[in-house]
């Protein structure tokens, strides 16, 4: 039994910090521009403004369906070790 919950195909893990929340925001749609353009891995990047660290995974055979069997599965997993500890 896996503690790490199921992920979804695609996943970003990040820490984006701004001078002004204009800033933040202006670099959040940036971002999802370089994501939609396939230009993104993982990383840093920074300017005088804000900065970034962010790794992004894609996982093409995590499908919605499969992703929903793994999480009904890693629920069914938590009660059975939690009915097992009592």
């Amino acid at each position: 039994m896996s503690n790490q919950a199921p992920e979804r195909a695609h996943v970003l893990v990040m820490t984006l910090a701004a001078d002004t929340a204009d800033e933040l925001a202006a670099e959040l749609r940036r971002f999802g521009d370089l994501i939609l353009q396939g230009e993104v891995t993982t990383g840093v990047m920074g300017g005088p403004a804000s900065s970034a660290t962010y790794s992004y995974r894609v996982r093409p055979q995590q499908t919605h369906d499969v992703y929903f069997a793994n999480v009904s599965q890693w629920i069914a997993d938590r009660r059975v070790g939690s009915d097992a500890n009592r």
